[in-house]
């Protein structure tokens, strides 16, 4: 990026929005494709239910709603990492932070928000962790148990061959 005079001084340009989106998007991406990957296997299971023991459309959803916090739970720190990364390299590449310390901030008064914010991240989780994933884990397991496999065995038993 180039930098202009503006009132005497020199300021640099606003980015190229083109830019802010490349750099958001590649960023996002790896996030993207985690949570992809560990909701895919939840999803074949559900389409193995739905093949093998004919489990209702009700129960599919209510089995995949209950398997969202464990998914979730993932991107907690992830979300908080991408965050600061973004936003402290938003800060360095606009010379954000050499002006704050050339204003006498201390590096402490620089990070104390990302720091705090890191912190209320991090109690909540670990209480969604500690209360919402059990809850749900467990009604995940009771609808499978009770609502889709306790209806009755597998359907699809046709070309079983018993040696």
């Amino acid at each position: 990026m180039t930098e202009t005079i503006r009132g005497g001084l020199y300021a640099p340009e606003h980015p190229n929005p083109r830019q802010i989106h490349l750099s958001g998007g590649l960023s996002v991406l790896p996030l993207c494709n985690l949570c992809v990957l560990s909701g895919l296997h939840r999803l074949f299971r559900i389409a193995q239910y739905i093949t093998d023991y004919g489990a209702s459309l009700p129960s599919i959803i209510k089995i995949f709603v209950f398997s969202l916090p464990g998914v979730v739970m993932w991107t907690f720190p992830m979300s908080m990492l991408l965050a600061s990364l973004l936003t402290f390299g938003r800060l360095s590449s606009a010379s954000e932070i050499t002006a704050m310390k050339s204003c006498g901030i201390g590096f402490g008064r620089i990070a104390a928000p990302a720091i705090l914010l890191g912190f209320l991240v991090s109690v909540g989780a670990i209480l969604f962790n500690e209360h919402i994933v059990p809850r749900a884990n467990t009604a995940y397991r009771n609808v499978i148990y009770y609502e889709i496999e306790g209806n009755s065995g597998m359907k699809s038993q046709e070309h079983l061959i018993i040696k």
